[in-house]
């Protein structure tokens, strides 16, 4: 049985490692997502190159629209100079004829749970991706839904608050995960504003000031359930 090498590509960290045929994950690292093209795509190949010759195939998660039978990204979310970046091309032009698999980032999410997570067994269900935005996944009849334009399930373009303008109104800002970790440490004044794990562990004690923002922030992520759960059941 081959491994394969599978990157997240996030707003905030670029996430990697292998996995073996059966999902088991064999090594895991993390480091920032680069804020500028050129250093994204050196980066990025310096991932591929790394363990191309020990791995049967790349999968990619990676926000934005993403047509999965051409590997193309188009907008890119959070990190925009992706748009139109054709991953596969971009990795069979310089490591050969490796299979890649690239898939929106939400969905990918929705897919694995699907497989090996919470949603075996429900064939109607959904996936929600709290991180720097929010990313989705629809399933329907076992299968993933994609979309008329790829964007099924992409729940940070949904509208929670019709008072407000601009990006404020979205789910993808209220109920940001990475916001929520900066407004804590802000309130905190903890040296890494962008440290979810020391976040956490101040939850884990019920600080004050951290729990009240967490608790609206759940209940912000728990109107969202509501809405997804009216539209699918």
């Amino acid at each position: 049985m081959r491994n394969y090498l599978s990157i997240d590509i996030g707003g905030t960290n670029l996430k990697y490692g292998v996995i073996d045929h059966s999902g088991n994950l064999l090594f895991k690292q993390k480091l920032p997502t680069p804020t500028k093209k050129d250093d994204f795509l050196a980066t990025f190949k310096q991932i591929v190159s790394k363990y191309h010759r020990q791995i049967g195939g790349v999968a990619i998660s990676v926000p934005g629209q993403v047509d999965s039978q051409t590997g193309i990204v188009y907008h890119g979310g959070s990190l925009p100079f992706l748009d139109r970046l054709n991953f596969q091309q971009l990795i069979q032009s310089e490591f050969g004829e490796l299979p890649v698999g690239v898939e929106n980032d939400g969905k990918a999410g929705a897919l694995a749970e699907l497989w090996l997570g919470v949603l075996q067994d429900h064939p109607n269900s959904a996936a929600i991706i709290l991180g720097t935005g929010v990313g989705g996944g629809i399933i329907l009849n076992n299968q993933l839904l994609p979309g008329s334009h790829f964007q099924a399930g992409e729940l940070s373009f949904m509208v929670n608050n019709y008072r407000l303008v601009g990006n404020d109104k979205l789910v993808g800002m209220s109920c940001s995960a990475v916001e929520m970790i900066e407004e804590i440490a802000t309130k905190l004044n903890l040296p890494d504003k962008k440290d979810g794990i020391a976040v956490f562990e101040q939850l884990s004690q019920q600080e004050s000031v951290a729990w009240k923002i967490f608790r609206g922030y759940c209940r912000r992520v728990a109107y969202l359930i509501l809405n997804i759960q009216s539209v699918i059941d």
